[in-house]
């Protein structure tokens, strides 16, 4: 059963989207679980040949967006995973607004914090069958240099 939440689920793997509100059946072998994500949501991915996350010098977010129109902001909060030092300021912080449209999946992407993470770039992956324009800070494309990110 997939509940109602007024913009609809993605399957994590396929991209094929469901409608709120109805029961539906899916395989479910042993290696692969169910996962669907609501839409309009961001999801942060490891690299594919990531072993361990010491040296994270990867960042990929998923932008699973709205079908039609709509609007949300969604907050990514990343450190050096080990220490308190994000109590000074030292935390890297995306603050992403999508804006989906008839045509077009704009962000507006700015950070916060005084922290570098090891990653220079952000790659921003859309659903397999997606075909609206991505937008990123004005500028059409699916990755941002962290140097480009203005503070907010």
């Amino acid at each position: 059963y997939l509940p109602d939440n007024q913009c609809g689920w993605y399957d994590f793997y396929t991209h094929q989207w469901f409608s709120g509100k109805q029961i539906i059946t899916v395989d479910a072998p042993l290696e692969k679980i169910p996962l669907f994500i609501k839409a309009g949501s961001i999801i942060p991915l490891s690299g594919k040949k990531l072993k361990n996350t010491l040296h994270n010098n990867h960042r990929e977010l998923l932008i699973m967006p709205f079908l039609d129109k709509g609007n949300i902001e969604s907050t990514i909060f990343d450190d050096d995973g080990c220490s308190f030092d994000y109590l000074q300021d030292q935390y890297f912080e995306l603050i992403i607004t999508m804006k989906c449209m008839k045509n077009t999946i704009e962000l507006n992407v700015s950070r916060k914090g005084g922290f570098v993470p090891e990653y220079n770039e952000i790659i921003f992956r859309l659903p397999i069958e997606e075909q609206r324009e991505l937008i990123i800070n004005k500028a059409s494309r699916n990755r941002i240099n962290i140097l480009e990110i203005q503070n907010n």
